[in-house]
Parts: structure tokens; sequence; C-alpha cells
């Protein structure tokens, strides 16, 4: 099932940010689509559940030097 998710991410200062977050979570199977914001420190999600659980895709986040924050 697709899903979107959106999940605040503390850590992102510029484009280069949004930029290095998006291509770290691009390239886990099962994300389709990935919108990050450092002004609104959002990054946006769509993803196959079965396939990139939420630990994966905040394991990534954090591996790429971000922070998520609840």
């Amino acid at each position: 099932m697709t899903k979107e998710l959106n999940l605040s991410v503390q850590g992102m200062k510029c484009s280069g940010c949004e930029t290095s977050l998006t291509q770290a979570l691009l390239t886990l199977a099962g994300i389709s689509q990935v919108t990050a914001s450092a002004k609104d420190q959002l990054v946006s999600i769509q993803y196959e559940t079965e396939t990139a659980p939420l630990a994966l895709l905040e394991a990534a986040i954090t591996n790429a030097g971000f922070t998520v924050t609840k």
C-alpha cells in the first residue's frame, strides 16, 4: 500500500541539505517521491509500507546526518 508521510526533521539548513536527504531516502526500495524543505524542517515521503517501514525511513534520515523529531 502506498502511503504519504510527513516528518519533522531537524538539521536541514540549505538546499544542499534538502538534496542530501532526498537522495538518501530515494536510494531505499519502495520510495516513490521525496520532498524536503529546510525552511519548514519537514520531509514528505511517498512510499510502499510493505517495502519501506517507518523504522527504515527514520534510520536513513539519521544516517544522512539529520534528526527526526516527534
